[in-house]
């Protein structure tokens, strides 16, 4: 969630390789144009394995929540850096709906430089499912080793509900494991969640 990593004009040595590093230049920056040697840097910064486009799988149960929410599995792909698409699709009902990420800006180094992320989803908010469209700001606040901690905020406008409502969420991971806790703008949650693959 935390996007693309930006470094600061200076010198960094990638696999024995001198790289000179410009400025994030913002939201209007094409991301498209992210060079071999970005990518070897945030390989660096963050020691995981970067991949611009690809098949996503997402799967998820929650026996507590009612029939259509309990199983839920996303299919999307990353079309390009900044766009992920996809569908949401509910077994017990056979419900599909869309989904789309997007991703405004990229996460810059300073405190200050968080990433923006907009997109549309269904979704359960205490025992109503609504489609919803949304944009948080996220950014990774603490980061040792393969321990990360990153936190979010933003609004989410729940159709069903006809209302606008804040989204916020801290998220603790640790390598390909996280445990996320956050507000939907209805109620609060945790999940544990495990990565396979990349």
């Amino acid at each position: 969630m935390s996007g693309r990593p930006v470094v600061k004009t200076k010198k960094i040595v990638v696999k024995k390789k001198k790289l000179v590093k410009r400025a994030n230049t913002g939201a209007k920056e094409v991301i498209e144009d992210i060079t071999e040697e970005e990518v070897e840097v945030a390989k660096t910064l963050f020691g995981l394995p970067v991949d611009p486009s690809g098949w996503s799988f997402h799967s998820r149960w929650i026996p507590t929540l009612p029939s259509r929410a309990q199983e839920s599995i996303h299919v999307s792909y990353q079309a390009t850096p900044r766009l992920r698409v996809g569908i949401d699709w509910r077994p017990k009902t056979g419900d599909v709906t869309p989904l789309i990420n997007y991703l405004v800006k990229s996460e810059g180094e300073e405190w200050y430089q968080p990433a923006i992320i907009a997109g549309f989803t269904n979704d359960n908010f205490g025992g109503m499912d609504s489609d919803t469209i949304f944009a948080t700001a996220s950014k990774a606040v603490f980061n040792k080793g393969k321990f990360t901690i990153s936190a979010y905020g933003g609004a989410a406008h729940i159709f069903e509900l006809s209302d606008t409502r804040a989204v916020a969420g801290g998220i603790f991971r640790y390598d390909r494991t996280s445990l996320a806790i956050q507000y939907s703008g209805v109620d609060t949650h945790a999940t544990i969640s495990q990565n396979i693959g990349q």
